[in-house]
């Protein structure tokens, strides 16, 4: 594995996938029972954004008042569209796009997971272990 190598050999090929009129709501449950911070969002197999835990969590503490979410607020968590709170302008790449590519891209963004995108459809993520981890083998096999 090298600096050419393509991110289809390094990609996460297992993420999960939520319709965009999931509930905010039903979206942390996943999360949390799954263990993961991000969240294909999906529609008619195409990718439409990722929504992550931070996004959900942020949206829930806008509803809690003197200190807990009343019935109003868990309602309005229930009702709430993922749709609503994920993000939509994402850097995305090419399963042909090198780990070095991706490993510059990581660098200079804010999201902690990029999407590998083809022909509309998410076929991969990346994330910034999986960079990390390829940045040391890389260095190693260099010595």
């Amino acid at each position: 594995m090298n600096r050419v190598t393509p991110i289809s050999k390094i990609m996460q090929k297992n993420f999960y996938e939520i319709l965009p009129d999931l509930s905010i709501g039903k979206a942390m449950k996943i999360m949390n029972k799954k263990n993961v911070k991000h969240l294909a969002v999906v529609r008619d197999g195409i990718f439409l954004g990722f929504v992550s835990l931070c996004d959900c969590e942020y949206f829930k503490s806008t509803l809690i008042k003197d200190g807990h979410l009343g019935p109003d607020e868990l309602l309005r968590l229930k009702h709430h569209k993922v749709s609503e709170i994920m993000s939509t302008k994402l850097v995305k790449l090419s399963p042909t796009d090198s780990i070095h590519i991706a490993s510059e891209i990581m660098k200079s963004i804010i999201f902690q997971v990029i999407p590998v995108i083809d022909r509309n459809r998410i076929i991969g993520i990346l994330t910034p272990e999986l960079i990390a981890s390829c940045r040391k083998r890389f260095e190693l096999a260099l010595v």
